[in-house]
């Protein structure tokens, strides 16, 4: 029960030191204080501070310590060893060297009572303060966190528990003890270890990744990544399998490893070497994929083993500057002791390279003790005498303080992010072509391309192109697999370069010869209309599968005699429905033009498609309008050809149309009111029945009094009064029909009405007939000849 007891106070004091970080503190993140010393081996200088010769006496000036026993204490360096008096008086053991700062320890029995590092000394008196600092600094995790020792003395002065911390301190050397013994003390300084001093946090880590791509081919990205474990990439060409760059190994931020000296040194003395650089040029046109991994992409095995060699190294460093609490570069010197580091370097990464699952807290631990005892004794053989007692004491203080999950964060996250847990593969896609590297491609081409117009026209031709960009979040925990989640979005594609060729004619072009697409990925070409008709081919001036050459048309209306204007898209209309479309034909002879007929394809239609309507004369330089429509039958695209044939000229008479019949029912809403109109073609007389907007028809009786109508209410619902036979209606794809049967003692009435909805009028539009076996001289619809009225053309609108 002990771990968990001790998770359960370090997350609850976690949690106070979070809510109440300092006394007396305002919200200045950078406190002034009084800093102690920095530097290396007595970089004391000045009047106010003289250097501290390395022959001195150390006086232990300790404010409240008042009952330690010297007797049992030496003051230890890596090469003295000597007593202390009664008054807390001893000769400076330390002496300098070129290899690392290495502090002076209070030693009883053994084991470390505390300690102070030299530097930080503002005279020859060692006090409380110094003391502490030295706990917080030797501190294992501490070492990871890179911080110089006057920001760490100014956060440490600003705790909230900063005077209980130097109690218990006081009290522990009046008992001849280690403060160390002591739970809170302890957790204290783990809980301090997790404060964030350089912008991360080391736990629920969010950071965000990307290439970024330069037009000209520079590929670039950015020098850290937010996790603990390697990641690494390759760029090969996707063709031919060959990697064009890389192996690249990102550096990782959440562990500074290349600026702790240490664990640098013991990477750059035993692992493998490591070479970075932040940006790549394509030189060769292909078609690439850049692969990222975090060591199990399969895609390239130097790619997965250079990943897993670095993890290797990082571990093996990081348990190594965690055993040795950062004074492992101290063993240098000696070709034993040398040795021996190397084959705890090669241990420790055997021990990373044989796991396949996330090993346990126990089992971590559990290495971090074996590798602290096979340390200890190699440094027993290779040193004697007061090195080994020196350095027996730190590996043996460290251990004491790798043994809980806090201690060992780093070393899980490692684990955690590699592919022994998570599953980091990414592929991106670019293509280079003709020094032009680019993405995924789309584009919009919603422009003309049949321009006309007079001489000096501007004229132009737009098309806007998209580029996939893709960003990456990097989400991490303490418990659950990192991993990378992909954004992608759709971002302007600019300084994509187009050329252009004239094939024929004289246009002219105001700028050029390359047109490159705006920040929004548009590309406007301008044009200036000319004497001659011309044919303009756009291109991208590197090759590409999705955007292909267009090609662009202008004519000069003043060199046309027959010129035909008008929408000739008519878009989506639903089958058995229409829409028209006005046209205005120009004349620019000198002679009366006659437009005798006008040939349609299927589903378009004109009052001269048969040759058999009113025939069109446009006087010369004049216009007149006609009306094409467009009825589908059945849902399918539509086009063709629309050819005017007239008398004067045969020459560019043609239009191309276009339109979708679609097989939505699209019923009409017949909602509100209606009005009825109908017209005899025979006499050309109309006739509108609308009583307050309401009636669709009236049925006058043989009597001549309006008993009964039938029409449609404001609810769109089909009324008819007099008590028909039967009275029905539908409204389906845009066609209305009626019928309406009243069957009489002394005749029967019946009429219908059958009407096509025209979005052109708003109106459904048709015949109809009324058929009545008896009629009176006061009917109000009057009967043909026939007997019967027929209704050669009935409207019904709104």
């Amino acid at each position: 029960m002990k771990k968990p007891i001790l998770l359960i106070l370090f997350t609850s004091l976690l949690l106070s030191l979070n809510n109440s970080c300092c006394r007396n503190c305002d919200d200045d993140p950078n406190p002034v204080v009084d800093p102690p010393n920095t530097g290396i081996d007595n970089p004391q200088g000045g009047d106010d501070n003289p250097p501290i010769d390395s022959n001195d006496e150390i006086t232990l000036d300790l404010e409240g310590v008042n009952s330690i026993d010297y007797t049992k204490v030496t003051a230890t360096s890596i090469s003295h060893q000597n007593t202390i008096s009664n008054n807390g008086v001893f000769d400076n053991p330390y002496e300098p060297n070129d290899i690392q700062d290495l502090p002076v320890l209070l030693l009883e029995n053994e084991e470390i009572l505390t300690g102070y590092y030299l530097h930080t000394l503002t005279s020859n008196k060692v006090t409380i303060d110094d003391f502490l600092f030295y706990h917080f600094k030797s501190y294992p995790r501490m070492l990871l966190k890179n911080i110089s020792d006057n920001v760490l003395s100014s956060e440490i002065k600003i705790l909230f528990e900063y005077e209980d911390l130097k109690s218990i301190l006081v009290s522990s050397l009046n008992s001849n003890v280690s403060p160390l013994d002591n739970e809170i003390f302890i957790q204290s300084i783990r809980s301090f270890a997790e404060k964030d001093f350089t912008g991360k946090t080391g736990k629920d880590i969010v950071g965000d990744f990307y290439f970024e791509y330069n037009r000209n081919g520079l590929t670039s990205w950015p020098n850290e990544i937010a996790l603990y474990a390697s990641v690494g990439f390759i760029i090969r060409d996707k063709q031919t399998g060959e990697i064009v760059f890389g192996p690249e190994l990102l550096k990782t931020n959440s562990i500074d490893f290349g600026l702790i000296p240490v664990v640098n040194w013991l990477q750059a003395k035993f692992g493998d070497p490591i070479s970075r650089t932040d940006s790549f040029q394509f030189t060769e046109s292909g078609e690439y994929e850049i692969i990222l991994t975090n060591g199990l992409s399969g895609a390239n095995p130097l790619l997965d083993q250079a990943v897993l060699d670095k993890n290797k190294d990082d571990f093996s460093a990081l348990v190594i500057s965690l055993v040795t609490a950062g004074l492992a570069k101290a063993l240098e010197g000696d070709g034993s002791c040398n040795e021996a580091l190397q084959n705890l370097y090669t241990t420790a990464g055997g021990f990373f390279l044989t796991q396949n699952q996330n090993p346990t807290d126990e089992q971590i631990e559990m290495f971090i003790e074996e590798t602290g005892a096979e340390l200890l004794s190699s440094t027993g053989d290779c040193f004697g005498g007061v090195v080994y007692a020196y350095f027996s004491a730190i590996i043996k203080s460290a251990l004491s303080l790798l043994n809980a999950a806090a201690d060992i964060y780093e070393l899980r996250s490692l684990f955690k992010d590699s592919a022994i847990v998570s599953n980091i593969n990414i592929t991106e896609n670019r293509f280079f072509n003709n020094n032009v590297s680019f993405g995924a491609l789309e584009i919009t081409d919603e422009s003309e391309k049949e321009f006309s117009g007079v001489v000096a026209d501007n004229l132009q031709y737009s098309i806007t192109i998209t580029e996939k960009g893709i960003f990456y979040d990097v989400e991490s925990s303490e418990t659950s697999p990192s991993s990378f989640i992909p954004d992608i979005s759709d971002e302007g594609a600019k300084d994509l370069p187009f050329k252009y060729e004239i094939v024929s004619g004289d246009a002219l072009i105001p700028n050029g010869p390359i047109f490159k697409t705006q920040f929004d990925g548009a590309l406007n070409f301008n044009m200036t209309m000319g004497n001659e008709d011309s044919e303009i081919l756009i291109y991208p001036d590197f090759e590409s599968t999705v955007i292909n050459q267009t090609s662009i048309n202008l004519t000069n209306l003043e060199n046309d005699v027959l010129v035909i204007e008008g929408n000739t898209n008519f878009g989506d209309v639903a089958i058995n429905q229409s829409k028209e479309e006005v046209f205005t034909i120009t004349n620019r002879s000198d002679n009366v033009m006659t437009i005798n007929q006008i040939i349609t394809p299927d589903g378009f239609s004109s009052v001269l498609s048969d040759g058999t309507g009113a025939l069109i004369e446009i006087e010369p330089q004049g216009s007149k309008t006609t009306i094409i429509e467009f009825n589908p039958t059945v849902a399918t695209p539509y086009s063709g050809t629309i050819t005017f044939v007239n008398n004067v000229f045969q020459e560019n008479n043609t239009i191309t149309v276009t339109g979708n019949g679609t097989d939505e029912n699209n019923e009409v809403d017949l909602t509100g009111y209606w009005t009825f109109l109908w017209e005899n073609v025979a006499t050309g007389s109309t006739t509108s029945y609308d009583s307050q907007g309401e009636v669709l028809y009236v049925v006058a009786d043989p009597i001549g009094d309006f008993l009964y109508n039938v029409r449609f209410d404001s609810n769109g619902e089909l009324i008819v009064t007099g008590s028909p036979e039967s009275a029905t209606y539908s409204n389906s794809s845009g066609l209305l029909t009626i019928n309406v049967t009243y069957d009489r003692s002394n005749y029967i009435q019946i009429f219908s009405f059958s009407g096509t909805w025209s979005e052109q009028q708003s109106a459904f539009i048709g015949s109809g007939t009324l058929n009545s076996t008896q009629w009176s001289s006061n009917e109000r619809i009057r009967k043909s000849s026939e007997g019967d009225a027929n209704f050669q053309q009935l409207t019904l609108f709104k």
